[in-house]
């Protein structure tokens, strides 16, 4: 191989140089272009987003309200406040009332 062998032209070299220019303006432009867009995404999500969750709360809210007042809860058992001793006496009159009746069926 001589030196003549390996000749590159004038337009050769301008390709080059123009495919270096192109590749450098355009990560250039397209870095500022994905900032810019990044940017504009982040100021949307940071308003949208509480608004959003506001939105959902009041939605359930509202829902809540709905089932409340079209299926009201099942009301609670009454609860037995009565002390041991009422309750004692209670079941003694019950036994003695069935004892009488078992005898009256008896007979």
């Amino acid at each position: 191989m001589n030196k003549n062998s390996f000749k590159i032209s004038e337009m050769t070299i301008v390709k080059i140089i123009y495919g270096m220019v192109a590749l450098i303006s355009g990560l250039t432009v397209g870095v500022v272009v994905a900032t810019f867009v990044c940017l504009i995404k982040f100021f949307e999500t940071l308003i949208s987003f509480p608004l959003e969750v506001y939105r959902m709360m009041l939605q359930s809210y509202k829902t809540r309200i709905m089932m409340q007042a079209f299926m009201p809860e099942s009301p609670e058992p009454e609860v037995d406040t009565r002390s041991k001793e009422e309750k004692m006496w209670d079941r003694h009159i019950e036994r003695i009332r069935k004892k009488e009746k078992n005898n009256t069926n008896e007979t």
